[in-house]
């Protein structure tokens, strides 16, 4: 099950300025349960006398936009430009049991206590939950001259609580132009083109989405039981290496293109050479133990470059 409510307000203090907020909150409930018979293949293949398994899941997104827009027009001058900054954080949490050795068939998923496995300490339970933050500010400036010639800038500063704590911000900047060759003079007496379009880009982008929130930081997770004090007691060990230095992964790229549309509008097309290098890309790689305390690490060390022509 999915809720999602958001609202938005806009001022406008003078006619060319606009003031706006939003704000969205999104969760997400899921319940799920799956079980086998006594009689099933894999209960009777693991000697299990049949299984259950039972879990929830939850995520809840918050999002808080606020953004400043300033428009004029002067003569063949279009001028538009925007700040803003943005707030984002989520939740998201996990639980499920196993138990297997039950007395009946009948119970399905609905009596996990009553299988054997969890009294003989042999049941698995997990929970689970992650949080995440991105923050970020950002500006854009739009500028068009006689519909003919078009240009944009923008920049983003970015950070997110999933990166290492030396690496938690990146700086991401665009500009692009266009010169829209069918508006100019030159061309009103041919009848091919309805519309020409020339344009160039260049961006820089980052990626987050690749890791999760506890990446960067050093994890213990259960790894047996011992005795002591003639008690059975859950042991832990690292699971993972802390890394400090854990950063964006960031796409450089430029693009070229053509845009057409011919005879009245019968035939349309474009043409892109595009040239993209993504740098500090995400790599879990084997580490020596010390000085390590787990024999592997992720960190940022590939490269990749894309590039080619593209006719649609």
């Amino acid at each position: 099950r999915q809720i999602r409510s958001f609202g938005s307000v806009t001022l406008t203090p003078i006619k060319q300025f606009f003031i706006k907020a939003l704000v969205s909150h999104t969760t997400w409930n899921q319940t799920r349960g799956y079980s086998e018979s006594k009689k099933h293949i894999s209960t009777i293949r693991d000697n299990r006398n049949g299984y259950a398994a039972k879990g929830s899941a939850s995520s809840r997104d918050n999002l808080i936009e606020l953004t400043a827009q300033y428009k004029e027009t002067f003569g063949l001058h279009n001028v538009t430009g925007l700040v803003g900054y943005s707030y984002q954080d989520n939740v998201y949490e996990d639980e499920y049991m196993i138990n297997w050795d039950f007395p009946s068939d009948q119970y399905t998923y609905n009596n996990m206590g009553a299988g054997s496995a969890l009294k003989r300490g042999e049941a698995t339970m997990n929970a689970e939950k992650e949080k995440s933050k991105l923050i970020g500010f950002f500006a854009r400036a739009n500028y068009s001259y006689d519909n003919r010639y078009l240009a944009t800038v923008s920049i983003r500063h970015e950070g997110s609580s999933k990166f290492g704590a030396n690496h938690k911000w990146g700086f991401f900047p665009s500009a692009s132009a266009a010169w829209i060759i069918s508006n100019e003079e030159f061309m009103k007496k041919q009848k091919i083109f309805s519309t020409l379009k020339l344009r160039a880009g260049y961006g820089v982008t980052g990626n987050q989405d690749a890791i999760s929130p506890l990446n960067s930081l050093q994890v213990l997770s259960p790894n047996g039981i011992s005795s002591y004090n003639n008690q059975s007691v859950v042991t832990y060990a690292v699971a993972s290496n802390a890394n400090p230095d854990l950063k964006w992964e960031t796409k450089y790229t430029f693009d070229i293109g053509l845009d057409f549309t011919m005879f009245n509008g019968r035939l349309r097309g474009t043409m892109d050479y595009f040239h993209s290098t993504t740098k500090d890309l995400l790599y879990t790689y084997n580490v020596s133990v010390p000085p390590f305390t787990y024999p592997t690490l992720l960190a940022n060390m590939g490269e990749m470059v894309n590039k080619g022509f593209e006719f649609s």
